[in-house]
């Protein structure tokens, strides 16, 4: 088979030796366009398995061989996957859920272990997602810094990131998450470096750091805890300081399950917002 794709591209696409077997630069020009085949092959064959079972009329995610496979980010997973999973189940559908971060999630887009992914957004994220997917914003939010109650800036709007250049922060222990990045993004344009102190991506556990004086934190607005006298929070004085959460559709994400899958899901996010 390999002698037979360098017959037809006109060049090896591996190259072996007494050290082992690698891709040649024609191998490494080829293979994302190989995997995207590979994805729309897989996706042919689900379709059409789908459309044999659901001959009829009968509901395509309630009859579907293969589930549907979704990943979360987990406060998505916390705000709109219990009221759409309630909602899906009384469809009968056939799919299974999972949560992790974005860059884990567009790890298990490309290879193919998941079908969508609904995850923070961006034009950083976008650019990692694998060849032939399909992206959508289902919404954005604005961000807010967090604070321990009784810090000089609690309660003040428009700080500048200069107002916090000697803080130390809360930051995610991905090497690429998207908000922190963000932050970074920010702060360079005026100047100031983002040092992390203490690093999570739970929330909860997020907000307790900044409590106990650890740091500060960038959060989005429905996932500060109003009820906790210990925080506070403050505007910052960027506009550029919102998150976007997005829906990722890989090549290979059979058409009849994804459709009916789109629409129950914006449905539900009316009524419980990302």
């Amino acid at each position: 088979h390999l002698k037979g794709l360098a017959s037809a591209i006109g060049a090896p696409v591996i190259t072996s030796d007494a050290t082992g077997t690698r891709l040649t630069s024609a191998g490494r020009t080829l293979l994302p366009t190989a995997t995207t085949i590979l994805a729309l092959a897989r996706r042919a064959e689900r379709e059409v398995s789908i459309a044999r079972g659901s001959e009829g009329g009968i509901n395509p995610l309630a009859n579907a061989s293969d589930p549907l496979r979704i990943g979360v980010i987990p406060s998505v997973g916390a705000s709109v996957m219990p009221a759409l999973l309630r909602d899906l189940q009384s469809m009968d559908a056939h799919i299974t859920v999972s949560e992790a971060e974005t860059d884990r999630l567009v790890a298990q887009l490309a290879s193919m272990d998941l079908d969508i992914v609904i995850m923070l957004g961006g034009e950083s994220v976008r650019s990692m997602l694998p060849p032939g997917s399909l992206y959508r914003p289902l919404r954005r939010e604005r961000l807010l810094l967090l604070v321990p109650a009784g810090h000089p800036l609690a309660g003040k709007a428009k700080v500048s990131l200069r107002d916090v250049s000697d803080e130390q922060w809360v930051l995610s222990p991905s090497e690429i998450d998207p908000l922190d990045q963000l932050l970074r993004d920010e702060a360079a344009k005026v100047g100031v470096a983002v040092s992390g102190s203490v690093f999570s991506d739970d929330y909860a556990v997020i907000q307790s750091y900044v409590a106990a004086g650890l740091g500060l934190a960038l959060v989005p607005e429905s996932l500060v805890a109003t009820h906790r006298t210990d925080l506070s929070t403050a505007e910052l004085e960027s506009e550029g300081f919102v998150r976007e959460i997005g829906l990722a559709i890989g090549p290979h994400a059979p058409r009849q399950l994804v459709e009916p899958f789109i629409e129950r899901l914006l449905h539900t996010e009316k009524d419980s917002p990302l």
